[in-house]
């Protein structure tokens, strides 16, 4: 008895010592996965910032070296329809699997993508608008430096933004936080006056 009672006890042992190897082994097969997905995020990152920069470049480049007064419309939609390839596979990250920090910069570099994108289609739509003609641009001096304007504009949010991520560095607080503190103080000064007038019309609110 005694025998079979030492054998249960190495086979318990055994078990309990491959249960504990499993689990070690699925943990660390969990960490390599998260620290890989990590590592391929920033570098889709990295990689999407300079595609990002490498159009707007272009565009400016077009800008300053296109000379008629009416142009194609796709002369300058073909980089911002790269922009927004550019953000469909940037879109693809799943946030969940992101750690807080690279997390916090994954969105504010995808807003920041979105907005730049916005801008742009937005004064090609303005110049398009103007010549009313569906493929044609008026491309005259001032319609030239006000999409420059937008490209520089761009241009040195994406070098913030690749720079940021390239080095591990904290976006929100490089791009974000001093505008967001003055907009909050700008806010708060704003309510009181608010305030101000809804008591001095209704006599409270």
């Amino acid at each position: 008895m005694d025998f079979f009672k030492r054998n249960n006890e190495v086979i318990s042992l055994i078990i309990s010592i491959i249960a504990i190897i499993f689990t070690a082994i699925t943990f660390y097969n969990q960490l390599q996965s998260s620290n890989n997905y990590k590592r391929t995020t920033n570098q889709v990152l990295i990689n999407s910032t300079k595609l990002a920069l490498y159009d707007v470049n272009l565009l400016i480049y077009k800008t300053n070296t296109i000379k008629s007064k009416m142009i194609e419309v796709s002369q300058l939609q073909y980089q911002v329809d790269s922009l927004k390839e550019n953000l469909k596979i940037v879109k693809k990250i799943d946030i969940t699997k992101l750690p807080k920090n690279q997390s916090m910069n994954y969105q504010v570099y995808r807003e920041d993508l979105t907005n730049i994108i916005y801008r742009l289609q937005s004064d090609i739509d303005g110049m398009n608008e103007v010549s009313k003609k569906k493929n044609l641009l008026v491309f005259i001096e001032k319609n030239r430096l006000i999409f420059e304007r937008s490209l520089y504009t761009v241009r040195k949010v994406l070098k913030i933004d690749g720079e940021a991520i390239e080095n591990n560095e904290d976006l929100y607080d490089q791009a974000y936080e001093r505008n967001s503190t003055h907009l909050n103080n700008y806010a708060n000064r704003n309510y009181k006056t608010y305030k101000e007038k809804v008591e001095g019309i209704y006599g409270g609110e």
